[in-house]
């Protein structure tokens, strides 16, 4: 549960939403019991054109497979991103630097495209149905050390970026003046 915030805000009587996204019923029983034996995990699967394949992770002690796909164990924290209007969505990652192979990874990047986030929710009782999933995100501001490699997660923010692209001058566009 830990890996999982900010989490829940309530829309209204009987609806809990996660970053604006509403809840089956299944999953609200499970956050409101006072105990349960089912558990929220979170998949992260890292893309980059120069990686042979995909590497996925769960925040879990055991490896689990969701949709065909297996996620090997691996202790992270993720700050989801957040829902704000007046910016891009952005989060936190942190990946316990347990067997330096991402560090590797990150290393062995020779190109300027960044590693590709993807985050999916599941239940333990449903690995196939995410509950909430965030993509096309980009792995930026990456550090680490011996114990931790931290990245700040978002997507391109397009607007940052000038609009229209090209300046009408007189030296772009001698035909207008």
């Amino acid at each position: 549960w830990e890996s999982i915030r900010p989490l829940a805000r309530f829309n209204g009587p009987g609806d809990i939403a996660l970053m604006a996204r509403t809840l089956s019923a299944g999953a609200i029983a499970e956050l409101s019991a006072q105990t349960t034996g089912k558990a929220f995990l979170t998949l992260l699967t890292l893309t980059n054109s120069e990686f042979a394949a995909p590497h996925r992770f769960v925040n879990n002690t055991v490896a689990i497979t969701s949709n065909g796909q297996t996620f090997v164990p691996m202790p992270f924290e993720v700050t989801m991103p957040d829902d704000s209007e007046d910016q891009g969505p952005s989060g936190a990652l942190s990946i316990d630097n347990i067997d330096r192979s991402i560090v590797q990874l990150v290393r062995s990047l020779t190109g300027a495209e960044r590693i590709k986030v993807r985050l999916d929710v599941v239940m333990s009782s449903d690995l196939d149905t995410p509950l909430m999933t965030y993509q096309d995100f980009e792995m930026r501001d990456i550090q680490y050390d011996a114990q931790v490699i931290s990245a700040q997660i978002s997507l391109v923010n397009f607007l940052d970026e000038p609009w229209p692209f090209d300046a009408y001058t007189p030296n772009l566009f001698p035909g207008l003046f």
